[in-house]
């Protein structure tokens, strides 16, 4: 028949393209790699069989078409699934898929030989009928890996509340799965999170929905079970408190950490589960606004305490040590202070980043540490305000060295022997250490016998202030220079300052001295407005002042300094997502994107600062496009410039808009982000990866373009080099080229 060689052809052309990915599954996890070995195995027996049927003009009827068909569908579909491994994945939803294909390509081809023994009768082909045999037998004699049995088994089990799974049934799931670690187990749990979020997004039949959360409850239990089993509960026949252990160790914490979601960690494990780009709280999943880790020194403290008491040594934190970013993680950089929260309407609930979210969490790490802001902070560090969930069991002892002051929220897990460091009626004391919403963010672990010192130090504090706001509001343009002059001084280094500052009413006093004619004036007030802005309780205070507007004329009127300063306040404002709003709407992007075009080098960076940050609400991306930003910011892409990075990411985030798309074409930014795949740091490959795919999957135009530049042997190099989030982009257009080259072959046949 005339179809023979067509399905042959299509057959071998399935099986050589699997041979050529599974040879660079080498890459991809030892759970892929053990089954690809098994489809290898079946594909190279039955290879011989295919070339003695096409070698021999063998007479293939419609059943044998039928089946060679049916044999290269389950092939495709197996390379389809092999192809969209991530680093990241689900071990169990893999299993359960590729374990059914595999038998059903060996069904296939068995079914496939039986077919062709029928068609080997004949004298002429008894060679090719003693290969067929030796073939049957090979593929079935290989040993299938049959952990979806079990699977099954277990899922069943759990649906009809069957007797509880065997230990021997959990080790052989946990074996089969490889998912002999904690850390494996909550990291397949989130990754089953993101696939349910994704059936649920693409309006999938619910009971595909249902069967993956019959899965997750499998690995839940699974996990809890080996929490169970593993976790560490007694040192030297102590008890430890439950809330002194890592939930990712299980062992006593070193170096506790707080995150977003006010969990705490040891930093060395919780900063590798970071790396792999996942912006989801392990225990809690719950997405993570941003990436900082917040040392909890309460914890800390307490677990010393605990130590000392029942001479136990404490573990050592060298293996976090190893894992520390000083960047991220501490708290006397503006950037721990400025930390971007993420616009719930762009990143999706599992955590995994999209073409916009993905950008918020970086933003620290790109933006953070913004240079004009003279914060300082020596306060000592804290958690964020959570209740870190401290045991009540903690033994007090008298041995407990410092008073520590209670959070709201927080159990008391104060020392019977100190009292709290409370007001004295009969002096000034600083109002913040009864202000529960700004107290809630902030720790001071403080000598007992200095109490009265300090004290007596912060009430001399909180004079001078008031003495100041005073100055703030006269008309004497000298006084009120000097005054901005020593707030500009007090927030430089001090948090708790900046906290008292703001209590005391000096906010009211700045506001109306940013249209002050003296721009020395103007420009003190601005810096102190921005110092006063790294603490998250003031942001909402200075924008309900009504500042932005004030701001606005500072970033229209305002000499150099104050200009850049006025921007990255907006910046800072605009870490809180309703903010984002108002200085979208207040008329701020025009004169910010004036700033990137005629700033100083400091300038273009505060300005491409507070456009990415206002970006990730929708409706700004179209202002940011109309007021020419994109022009700017492909300039900006100049390596000489030394603004790639913070370029790239504004325009990954333009790039998901169509007017965004078109002004990137047409100021020839895809050449330049080419140029940056190949050439450009990690991160900014990634996002110049991330805006490719948006302008290349809807332009054809665009794609043609990219093509033309060059951009497919960069991005090869990318998907196997680069980040997991790169690596994620590169697959993907890599996977859209094909596409589209097999869908023009199709139509020009």
């Amino acid at each position: 028949m005339e179809d023979s060689p067509v399905c042959l052809n299509a057959l071998t052309k399935s099986i050589t393209l699997f041979g050529i990915l599974s040879s660079k599954s080498i890459a991809k996890s030892e759970l892929v790699q053990r089954y690809c070995q098994e489809i290898d195995e079946m594909l190279r027996f039955f290879q011989p069989i295919l070339d003695q049927v096409s070698s021999g003009n063998v007479y293939l009827n419609e059943q044998a078409i039928k089946m060679l068909e049916e044999v290269t569908t389950f092939i495709m579909e197996a390379v389809g699934l092999v192809e969209d491994c991530e680093p990241i994945m689900s071990n169990i939803y893999f299993v359960l898929q590729i374990e059914s294909l595999i038998t059903k390509i060996q069904g296939s081809i068995l079914e496939t030989c039986s077919i062709f023994s029928s068609l080997f009768l004949s004298h002429e082909y008894n060679s090719c009928l003693e290969s067929l045999k030796q073939c049957v037998q090979k593929i079935q004699n290989i040993s299938l890996i049959q952990a979806s049995k079990s699977i099954q088994e277990a899922i069943q089990d759990q649906i009809e509340n069957k007797v509880p799974i065997s230990q021997q049934q959990i080790s052989n799931i946990k074996t089969s799965l490889n998912l002999s670690t904690i850390q494996k187990l909550l990291m397949e749990v989130v990754t089953l999170d993101k696939l349910k979020s994704n059936v649920q997004r693409e309006d999938k039949q619910k009971g595909e929905v249902d069967y993956i959360d019959h899965m997750l409850t499998l690995i839940v239990h699974l996990h809890d079970l080996h929490v169970e089993k593993y976790q560490v509960h007694t040192i030297n026949g102590m008890e430890i408190p439950a809330d002194f252990c890592c939930p990712l160790s299980l062992k006593l914490m070193s170096d506790p950490v707080i995150l977003s979601s006010g969990q705490t960690y040891e930093r060395g494990f919780i900063r590798r589960w970071l790396d792999q780009g996942i912006m989801v709280c392990p225990k809690t999943r719950q997405t993570l606004s941003h990436a900082n880790l917040i040392p909890n020194y309460t914890v800390k403290q307490l677990i010393e305490n605990w130590c000392d008491t029942n001479n136990i040594n404490l573990p050592s934190s060298s293996e976090s040590a190893e894992d520390h970013d000083t960047t991220h993680d501490s708290l006397d950089s503006p950037e721990s202070q400025t930390a971007v929260s993420t616009h719930m309407d762009l990143q999706p609930a599992n955590g995994f980043h999209e073409v916009d979210s993905n950008l918020v969490g970086e933003s620290c790490e790109l933006f953070g540490n913004h240079e004009s802001a003279e914060a300082d902070v020596q306060s000592a560090p804290c958690s964020n305000g959570s209740d870190v969930g401290v045991s009540e069991k903690v033994k007090r002892g008298d041995s407990f060295p410092y008073a520590v002051l209670h959070l709201p929220g927080q159990p008391d897990i104060r020392p019977k022997s100190h009292t709290r460091w409370r007001h004295d009626s009969n002096r000034f004391s600083p109002q913040i250490l009864d202000d529960s919403s700004s107290s809630s963010s902030s720790v001071f672990l403080l000598k007992t016998q200095k109490d009265d010192e300090k004290s007596k130090l912060l009430s001399d504090t909180e004079i001078k202030v008031n003495r100041l706001i005073m100055d703030l509001k006269t008309d004497n343009v000298d006084l009120q220079r000097n005054a901005t002059v020593q707030l500009r001084l007090l927030t430089k280094h001090s948090m708790e300052d900046r906290i008292l500052i703001a209590n005391c009413g000096a906010i009211d006093g700045l506001i109306p001295l940013l249209h002050s004619l003296d721009l020395e004036t103007q420009g003190n007030a601005v810096t102190v407005l921005l110092n006063l802005s790294i603490n998250e309780n003031n942001k909402n205070k200075i924008v309900d002042a009504n500042s932005i507007d004030p701001l606005i004329h500072v970033l229209k009127t305002g000499n150099t300094e104050a200009k850049e300063n006025a921007a990255a306040t907006l910046f800072s404002l605009s870490v809180i997502e309703e903010n984002k709003i108002k200085i979208g709407r207040s008329g701020a992007i025009g004169p910010l994107v004036d700033l990137l075009k005629n700033g100083t080098p400091r300038g273009k960076k505060d300005a491409t600062t507070a456009l990415f940050n206002l970006s990730i609400f929708p409706e700004n991306k179209s202002r940011i496009v109309k007021e020419g930003a994109v022009k700017h910011l492909v300039e900006l892409m100049n390596p000489a410039v030394g603004m790639v990075d913070r370029a790239v990411v504004v325009l990954a985030n333009l790039a998901t808009i169509s007017d965004g798309r078109s002004d990137i074409g047409r100021e020839g930014g895809i050449a330049i982000l080419v140029e940056v795949v190949e050439l450009g740091t990690p991160r900014g490959k990634e996002h110049a990866a991330a805006a490719l795919l948006q302008l290349c999957t809807n332009s054809s135009n665009f794609c043609g373009i990219a093509l033309r530049e060059g951009v497919v042997p960069p991005l090869v190099a990318l998907s196997n080099n680069g980040t997991s989030r790169a690596k994620e982009k590169a697959h993907a257009l890599l996977r859209y080229f094909r596409n589209q080259r097999l869908g023009n072959s199709g139509r020009t046949q």
